[in-house]
This record gives structure tokens, C-alpha cells and sequence, in this order.
């Protein structure tokens, strides 16, 4: 088994950590970009609709998480566009992952593909 690197020891070693920028542990930016995912997922929004992601842009990770920190995700439409198939259309979309001070963590845009309701 390998010894951990720095990036490693920031997420998991409490004392290594404190001695760094953040002055204690963080969580890893892309688990908490999967989690701001994974609460949406549990709406059930895209339960019947989705077909594709196509794309996750702008990702911005803000400010760290921290262990104990609350986390609540925000998504909001920001554009529809039509594709040649008619059944199908692009949803593009504003996130943010705000922690339990209301304070930004992550900021991003996705699109993802999905079915268009019968005119």
C-alpha cells in the first residue's frame, strides 16, 4: 500500500490539515459536486424525462466543505433549446451548493437531454 500523498492527507489527516491554508479537514470538491447531484436525484426530476448527460461546465468550487457541514443544492432552468428529433429537446441549468451559513460552495452549469412533452 502506497503512503498517501499532500492532496490525500488534506481530506483525512485532521493534524496535517491544520497546518495548511484551510486550517483543518475538507472534503474532496468533486464529492461534493456528486452530492449537490445526488439531492437532486432524490426529486425525482429527471425520473421519467432524463436521457443524457451532455455536459457539466463553469464548475466553480467556491469555498471548502467541512466535515459536519450542511449542504442544500439549488437548480434553476436557465434554457431550453429544440434538437431536430422532436421528441427530444437540451435543458440547461444553474446549480449552487450552499452550505448551512447560506454561504456558496459550488457553482456550475450542466445540460442534459431530455424527452419534450407531446405537443
Amino acid at each position: 500500500m502506497a503512503w498517501p500523498g499532500l492532496l490525500e492527507l488534506l481530506f483525512t489527516d485532521e493534524e496535517f490539515a491544520q497546518q495548511t491554508h484551510f486550517k483543518g479537514k475538507i472534503a474532496p470538491g468533486p464529492l461534493t459536486l456528486y452530492m449537490m447531484l445526488g439531492l437532486w436525484q432524490q426529486l425525482g426530476t429527471f425520473s421519467d424525462t432524463a436521457m443524457g448527460l451532455l455536459l457539466f461546465d463553469k464548475v466553480k468550487f467556491v469555498a471548502p466543505v467541512r466535515p459536519g457541514d450542511t449542504i442544500r443544492a439549488e437548480v434553476e432552468l436557465i434554457e431550453k433549446k429544440e434538437t431536430p428529433k422532436s421528441d427530444r429537446g437540451v435543458a440547461r441549468w444553474h446549480w449552487k451548493c450552499t452550505n448551512q451559513k447560506n454561504e456558496v460552495v459550488v457553482e456550475m452549469e450542466s445540460a442534459n437531454l431530455v424527452k419534450r412533452r407531446n405537443a
